[in-house]
């Protein structure tokens, strides 16, 4: 079970190759379908990224998962192309024309992945097995389901399949499109893009919600975790899971890393997990839990 994290920006990156994550997502700027991130990666620092994680023993998979127009699909072709010649372990990517591409045109090699970002929207077993069609090794599936459809998933499709397990997410948006946009304005929009992004004279975003005095709080960001699922997630037939921490203190991040590394190497162990590991990542998300996997 490959344990992921992701890392936007040097701080954070230099403690994940520290870290007990055995790989990392790097966002690079302008590629992303995250449009607020101000402090993501550029293409250049690529190699020095690499350089420092592979020394340490981790995989770097850098994310190109936004949804170019057609004047922008070479940009995105190039740097396909630069982070593979670069030795990257993988890509995360969002478009299914870009995985066709990649694979169709770059013909990458193993041990190199082609994975499927949460952006193309894999709902379903039709969506996996779609995405793997085009080229995908790895999809990373939808938030919505529970621990049995994601058993049902795994059983019944070809490309690895990958867990988002800790995080924090919206109630507006758990795989699929955001909705405020859609229901504000009639528009879609990528995950993220509608904070600041509404049209001149709409009054959109979901830092609307945040800070006004509106009662539903669409944009109440929660945590998504709970070790005690561990056990069925292992048995679930998933490939990976991805942590990402819900803090910008480096040394809760590495905490909050360290605590899934020991639950998860007791799960594999056949082991219980401590309640005092439990209670320690209780005090480090202390945002309400709302976890989708446990419902039936």
């Amino acid at each position: 079970m490959e344990l992921v994290t992701a890392a936007n920006n040097k701080q954070i990156f230099t403690a994940a190759a520290t870290s007990p994550a055995d790989s990392i997502y790097v966002p690079l700027t302008g590629l992303v379908s995250i449009r607020w991130g101000r402090d993501f990666f550029e293409l250049c620092q690529l190699p020095e990224l690499l350089k420092l994680a592979h020394k340490a023993g981790k995989k770097v998979y850098p994310v190109i998962n936004g949804h170019p127009p057609q004047a922008q699909l070479a940009a995105y072709h190039d740097a396909a192309r630069r982070i593979y010649e670069a030795g990257a372990d993988g890509v995360v990517v969002g478009s299914p024309e870009i995985i066709h591409w990649i694979k169709r045109e770059l013909k990458p090699k193993p041990p190199f992945l082609i994975i499927a970002s949460s952006s193309a929207k894999a709902i379903c077993r039709q969506d996996i097995d779609f995405l793997h069609s085009l080229g995908a090794d790895r999809v990373i599936i939808s938030r919505l389901h529970t621990l049995s459809e994601v058993k049902e998933l795994a059983s019944r499709s070809a490309p690895q399949l990958e867990l988002f397990v800790h995080g924090l997410i919206c109630p507006c948006w758990e795989g699929q499109d955001c909705l405020l946009p859609l229901y504000t304005y009639g528009n879609e929009a990528d995950w993220g893009c509608c904070l600041g992004s509404a049209e001149p004279g709409l009054s959109v975003a979901c830092s609307k919600y945040q800070t006004g005095s509106d009662a539903t709080r669409l944009w109440d960001m929660r945590v998504q975790s709970d070790l005690s699922l561990l056990p069925r997630i292992l048995q679930s037939g998933v490939h990976s899971i991805k942590v990402i921490p819900a803090t910008k203190s480096v040394s809760d991040w590495q905490k909050t890393i360290a605590v899934w590394r020991q639950a998860l190497d007791n799960a594999l162990a056949d082991e219980a997990v401590d309640d005092t590991v439990t209670e320690e990542l209780g005090h480090l998300s202390p945002l309400p839990i709302d976890f989708n996997l446990r419902r039936a």
